[in-house]
């Protein structure tokens, strides 16, 4: 009930306008340069003061510094905004030979207005295509296949010379890459993503304005690369991930982050398990500073990566931990089919550690869960009618006889590309062949991927 309160909406907005000047101040210390796209804004912030003064030609100059600057990075929005300018400047002089250059500068805003319409094609075309491929499989019905069709037939798409700027041929490939995932054609996929990868490489400028950007298609490549099993720029590509400087500490432990979990990918890939497990040990060191910067996806793969990798070392009590965590965080951050798998999973990591009141408690769990989403794919159907039975075979052949049916069955059900691209339904389909052939579940993986 004092002054402060009595003038609170005014003294909030004050706060509110100090902490902005304090983060535009943050970004011109530590020693680095301020972004380009920053100090094009501030140019053009200039020259507009400037005008207001009627001191022309120092307007004009600064247009052009911004002009130069935004043309080599691309920055189209700001060329539209630095033409306008330039043209009501020519207007307003009317000097000699001013109609010729006014010509001229309508000309470049035709042809700019032309790059970022193509430029927001492109990324209305990518944003789709993604929306569509984070759709759980089991609900990709006719209606879904038939807008991957047509984004896929679209003229955009036929030639990499229709993308007119930077921008544009990242998002053609990208598009590409996707619609690659979705026919499940990972040495396409490969071959778009090492596009993208190459688009960076050749063009080392545009990393300085959108390091980000950068690090995330970076991230991408070399993911894809672990999937496909080619490793040909692989190391310089996680050298590139974890090359400083930094703009923040944000993007330092996003980066520390990604190349955490793409070595354990890499490790696990290539079964080298020694390596796996220190790539762990070092992740759990590393939590508290994560959760200053958590990324939900990420986390959540380096838990699904690090129960699958303690179960392969029959490490059962820490797989279990590590599963436990993808639960632990909700059904908002993580996608239901991955969700699922996890629940799945808990139920044959209690049944190989013998907790079978711990089973049988998180079967009415796993069984709630799925009658409510009504998504549940075959294979998992499957998978929870047996693991609910088999504490209860006491007969050894009897026991190998059901886990064998069910192992066929997937075989079957790998033909159907909304099953076989299941999350965990490879996982699964190893513990099987594990627990039918009596070979370990290492040495099965290992067998698969060798």
């Amino acid at each position: 009930h004092r002054g402060y309160m009595k003038r609170y909406s005014y003294n909030k907005g004050y706060l509110v306008k100090t902490i902005h000047e304090a983060m535009r101040d943050q970004r011109q210390r530590g020693g680095m340069e301020k972004l380009p796209q920053y100090q094009v804004s501030e140019w053009i912030e200039d020259a507009g003061f400037l005008y207001e003064k009627m001191l022309y030609d120092q307007c004009s100059k600064r247009l052009r510094k911004a002009y130069k600057e935004a043309k080599k990075y691309e920055f189209h929005e700001d060329q539209l905004k630095i033409l306008r300018f330039q043209g009501l400047l020519l207007m307003a002089s009317q000097e000699k030979g001013y109609q010729e250059k006014t010509r001229t500068v309508l000309r470049q805003l035709s042809a700019t207005t032309t790059i970022i319409q193509n430029k927001y094609m492109y990324l209305g075309l990518r944003n789709r295509l993604f929306l569509l491929i984070r759709s759980t499989p089991e609900i990709r019905e006719e209606k879904w296949r038939k807008e991957v069709i047509s984004i896929e037939n679209h003229p955009l798409l036929k030639d990499i010379s229709s993308a007119l700027s930077f921008d544009a041929k990242l998002n053609f490939h990208f598009c590409h890459g996707l619609i690659a995932q979705i026919a499940d054609n990972q040495k396409e996929n490969l071959k778009h993503h090492q596009s993208i990868f190459k688009l960076w490489r050749n063009n080392i400028h545009f990393r300085d304005p959108r390091p980000s950007d950068f690090r995330k298609s970076l991230n991408n490549y070399l993911n894809i690369c672990c999937a496909a099993r080619c490793f040909d720029d692989f190391m310089e590509g996680v050298a590139l991930l974890e090359t400083p400087p930094f703009r923040s500490r944000d993007e330092e432990i996003e980066s520390i982050q990604a190349c955490l979990y793409t070595r354990l990918h890499y490790y696990i890939i290539n079964c080298m398990w020694k390596d796996a497990l220190e790539i762990e040990t070092e992740f759990q060191k590393k939590i508290p500073i994560f959760s200053q910067k958590k990324i939900p996806s990420r986390i959540m793969a380096f838990y699904v990566s690090l129960s699958r990798l303690n179960h392969i070392m029959g490490k059962y009590p820490k797989a279990i931990r590590w599963n436990e965590r993808i639960l632990d965080m909700g059904t908002k951050q993580v996608r239901m089919d991955i969700r699922r798998n996890a629940l799945l999973t808990s139920l044959i990591l209690f049944y190989e550690t013998g907790e079978q009141s711990k089973l049988e408690n998180r079967y009415r769990v796993v069984v709630r869960a799925f009658a409510k989403e009504k998504l549940a794919l075959e294979f998992e159907k499957q998978v929870l009618r047996i693991l609910y039975a088999l504490p209860r075979i006491a007969c050894q052949k009897e026991l190998k006889v059901k886990l064998k049916n069910l192992r066929d069955k997937l075989h079957e059900l790998k033909q159907i590309p909304a099953e076989s691209r299941a999350s965990g339904f490879e996982f699964i389909s190893f513990w099987l062949e594990s627990k039918v052939s009596g070979v370990p579940l290492k040495s099965v993986i290992e067998g698969a991927l060798s």
